[in-house]
């Protein structure tokens, strides 16, 4: 099991938008004894979907400050990713 730590920043929510647009998203995870870390930002086209789908693949343990929110930005944004969260 990989732990994975991850947030994502959007565009402003408000009473109409409670999961607006994804701006980017930054994630870092161990691999032996260094760290990567990762930017993916909503320029860089189809890497963002893959970066999100690759985050939600199985054997990863999520941790994010507010996951509820993030992850609810990552379904709105890529609806087809929602069987995964």
């Amino acid at each position: 099991m990989r732990t994975v730590a991850f947030d994502t920043e959007t565009f402003l929510f408000g009473p109409e938008n409670l999961a607006p647009r994804i701006v980017c998203l930054t994630y870092a995870f161990r691999r032996d004894r260094d760290v990567e870390r990762y930017l993916t930002s909503n320029g860089d086209g189809d890497m963002l979907f893959d970066d999100c789908a690759d985050l939600l693949a199985p054997g990863h343990r999520l941790v994010g400050h507010n996951a509820p929110y993030d992850l609810a930005v990552i379904a709105e944004n890529f609806p087809e990713l929602e069987p995964l969260i």
